[in-house]
């Protein structure tokens, strides 16, 4: 009997081992990192067919990233060196370096620095019934860049490694330099300053030569762009000036690079005029003057006026040349508001501004004698607060729609919410490309549907770009921030990259700002991100990828109002990619987007 255990034991022992399904069989644990407890995968790794031992388990996060231990290397040849103050690995084999250190993204392979993921930094990490925290490192990432094949085997479910490493490819021949082209014939761009010219403030271009020019009018935001041919400009590529005159904030020069308006090689300098907040159909004048370009803002009768949007109240400000007396008044039955001061004390424009914002008709601005009429037109009764003092040069009203405790709505009037739409990338930046299918253009017709839906709700929206054009990266959130916006909605697709599984990864990502990493967030957008994924998927039975802080997100960090980015699906992955170039799909996305903002509005707003 005792010989009979023996032997099933032997049997089981020998199967365990000579098999491989089971000798590559993962398992699931929890690890811990920086203080937070994480779900892995643990799994073996195969070096030549063969699983490798090491100082501590390897495992597979949930993006799909394998990490070993940094002495790992150290079973293909490579040597370890270890800084203790930095908390820095030094990795090198056969003339390679890879330096690398705990929770930074930046890695220097060969001395070149590399931004890599969040996702992909060496961590600390600590393994059940152990107290000892151990240096693990992004296993491909590291092993590439040491010249090594590395894999995922589909059939034992595990990745490896060859320990052959690849034969460096031969430098392909240099071409034969170019001459440097002359370009003793070309414009100067010498300087750009704000000058008074007949009596007017204008901005002078002083160039070496009579120069030709294009124009252009570009929104989201206003800008006015002037093309300067056949020029260079002068000590450096890029210059901005605080230059304020009438409807112009700032002006913006750079050696321009040539877009599809030109050809490769033609010489730009483009002087970019940003217009301020509110000014509708900005206009300047361009005269040359020999060797001098002379821009002139036109007159605006958005210079003495200013609109927005704050909450649930709009606001509007009348700009006076100096501190002024002024009379206003509320008709309750005609619904106008009139505002009148002495003539002389406004640059007065006259006109008729239509708003047609679901509280406010129009603004017109009219002379009688010596007195300048600002009258408000409203659709509604109104209740409204004087922001300024009583003589003030700068008379600032708010106003909303008369309040009623009759039958109160449970929900804000969707007409009093502003909400920014920006469709990721556009123009000359196509974003992700895979499977036939563009970012930019699956982002524009998912903000384009969401644009036409929210209106429809009755909300107020403004899109950062409508159409393909480029829009900087940089340029997005003060569009937001200058409307005073209530929500900014970031449409982006994703990419898993190349890599062996990238064509697996699916589902919806929502990228958000912590409140206590962004210094102009007064509250976390955590909640806004949550609503709008549990919507999302209840509307398109897509699968949740994550909600993840992301503060370095120039759109989500440099918004004042919650602000959230939608990774709506992967463009590497054929199935889901096919789905996001539908309109049917669009419209399931969209629908999930409007019912989360409505349930926001409601509940945490």
């Amino acid at each position: 009997m005792k010989r009979r255990k023996l032997f099933l034991t032997l049997l089981l022992i020998f199967v365990f081992i000579s098999s491989p399904g089971l000798a590559a069989k993962a398992s699931s644990m929890t690890v811990n990192m920086n203080g937070r407890n994480v779900r892995v995968r643990q799994t073996p790794v195969l070096m030549d067919g063969q699983a490798i031992k090491a100082d501590a388990p390897s495992y597979i996060t949930s993006d799909g990233l394998t990490f070993v231990h940094v002495r790992f290397v150290e079973n293909y040849g490579a040597k370890v060196g270890w800084d203790p103050k930095t908390k820095t690995a030094i990795i090198s084999q056969g003339g390679k370096e890879v330096k690398m250190s705990i929770d930074n993204r930046n890695v220097y392979i060969n001395g070149k620095k590399k931004l890599v993921e969040q996702e992909c930094v060496p961590k600390l990490v600590k393994f059940p019934g152990n107290k000892t925290a151990h240096t693990m490192i992004p296993f491909r990432l590291v092993s590439e860049a040491l010249g090594y094949e590395v894999g995922y085997n589909e059939l034992k479910n595990t990745p490896f490694i060859n320990s052959k490493a690849k034969p460096e490819p031969k430098p392909e021949p240099k071409p034969e330099p170019k001459p440097e082209p002359d370009l003793s014939h070309l414009n100067r761009v010498k300087s750009i300053k704000k000058e008074s010219v007949n009596g007017k403030e204008a901005i002078v271009v002083n160039n070496s030569e009579n120069v030709n020019i294009n124009t252009m009018r570009l929104n989201n935001p206003d800008r006015i762009v002037i093309d300067i041919k056949d020029s260079l400009l002068e000590n450096g590529t890029y210059f901005s000036y605080d230059y304020e005159l009438g409807i112009i904030d700032r002006v913006r020069v750079s050696q321009f690079s040539p877009d599809n308006n030109y050809k490769p090689d033609d010489k730009v300098v483009r002087i970019v005029l940003d217009i301020k907040a509110g000014v509708k159909d900005p206009k300047v004048k361009i005269d040359k003057d020999k060797n001098r370009l002379i821009i002139t803002p036109e007159a605006n009768i958005w210079q003495i006026l200013n609109y927005s949007t704050e909450g649930n109240s709009k606001k509007v400000t009348i700009n006076a040349n100096k501190v002024t007396d002024y009379d206003m008044e509320y008709n309750e039955q005609l619904k106008t508001m009139t505002i009148s001061l002495p003539v002389e004390n406004i640059d007065l424009i006259e006109g008729n501004i239509p708003i047609n914002d679901g509280l406010i008709k129009n603004i017109s601005v009219s002379k009688v004698r010596d007195k300048a009429y600002i009258t408000i037109n409203f659709t509604k009764d109104i209740e409204y607060n004087l922001l300024s003092n009583h003589r003030d040069n700068k008379i600032s009203l708010s106003f909303k729609g008369h309040s009623s405790n009759v039958n109160p709505k449970p929900n804000p009037s969707p007409g009093s919410k502003l909400i920014v739409i920006d469709p990721g990338h556009g123009g000359t930046d196509p974003g992700a490309g895979h499977n036939g299918v563009r970012e930019k253009d699956v982002n524009l017709a998912i903000s384009l549907k969401l644009n036409e839906a929210l209106q429809d709700k009755g909300y107020n929206t403004i899109m950062t770009r409508s159409t393909d054009t480029t829009v900087g990266l940089f340029d997005r959130a003060p569009i937001a921030n200058n409307a005073n916006a209530d929500l900014f909605i970031s449409i982006h697709a994703n990419s898993a990259g190349t890599g062996a599984n990238s064509s697996k990864a699916n589902g919806v990502e929502i990228l958000y700002c912590p409140a206590d990493q962004c210094a102009l967030k007064s509250k976390d957008d955590y909640e806004l991100a949550k609503i709008l994924m549990e919507e999302i998927i209840k509307s398109t039975g897509a699968n949740i990828r994550r909600i993840d802080e992301r503060p370095r997100l120039v759109v989500l960090n440099k918004t004042k109002m919650p602000a959230i980015l939608i990774e709506t699906g992967f463009l590497t992955n054929p199935e889901e990619a096919k789905k996001l170039a539908t309109p049917e799909y669009q419209d399931l996305i969209v629908e999930g987007i409007i019912n989360g903002v409505e349930r926001y509005f409601s509940t945490v707003d």
